[in-house]
């Protein structure tokens, strides 16, 4: 979500949390169904990811958040549009 990233369990968060603030490099994957969901707790913003590895290219206010945030965008499969890499 335009947000950031979210997840239902609120115990696996601080793990999360630490993970990201750990890494060298954080790539999210995660399908088109998850664009505009949103859980109960945010552990994340935009900005801490550096690539997102996804199944359709996000569109609108998603896209835009990510341009600006400065997420390189990665599309598996043959539905890359402008601005987003296609992996195979």
């Amino acid at each position: 979500a335009v947000d950031g990233l979210s997840y239902p369990a609120l115990e696996e968060v601080s793990v999360k949390q630490a993970m990201i603030a750990s890494a060298a490099e954080v790539i999210l994957l995660a399908d088109h169904s998850k664009f505009d969901q949103v859980s109960l707790a945010l552990f994340a913003d935009l900005g801490s990811i550096d690539r997102f590895v996804t199944s359709a290219p996000p569109e609108g206010a998603l896209a835009l958040a990510l341009e600006e945030a400065g997420v390189e965008v990665m599309v598996a499969g043959a539905d890359a549009g402008a601005g987003e890499r296609e992996i195979a």
